[in-house]
């Protein structure tokens, strides 16, 4: 399955594109990353939990980690993504503009996000609603 997703930030316009294959390459290149990421996600990250089990440093060494390997791999993947939907930009241009404005942290979440909806069904906003009426 592949999805695409419009982009628009700044003077860029464009549409990326996103399929198992293209995030299967980005969880090989960085594995650290993933495993971060899916051994945080099965934890109970509420607030009250953290502070109760006190894992509040780990949790703000996790951030920390994500922070500061998150714009590497969308510097990987950004490439992949722009090919897949058939754009011919180019991605550093676009990644020296994102950080010029200080939109970087913003847009590197949401195309991690969109790189995670491989996995969570990320086309669930495009389904057709169906409305029953039983009588």
């Amino acid at each position: 399955m592949k999805y695409i997703k419009k982009v628009e930030v700044g003077d860029y316009k464009f549409n990326i594109s996103v399929n198992r294959e293209i995030a299967l390459k980005v969880s090989e290149e960085f594995p650290e990353f993933i495993t971060k990421i899916l051994d945080n996600s099965n934890k109970n990250n509420d607030i009250a939990t953290v502070i109760k089990e006190n894992r509040l440093r780990e949790l703000f060494d996790i951030n920390d980690f994500i922070n500061e390997n998150l714009s590497k791999v969308v510097k990987f993947a950004l490439p992949l993504l722009l090919a897949e939907a058939g754009e011919k930009l180019d991605s550093n241009k676009i990644i020296s503009y994102i950080i010029d404005n200080e939109v970087d942290e913003v847009f590197n979440i949401r195309v991690w996000e969109f790189i995670l909806s491989v996995f969570t069904k990320g086309g669930q906003d495009k389904k057709p609603k169906v409305k029953f009426v039983m009588n």
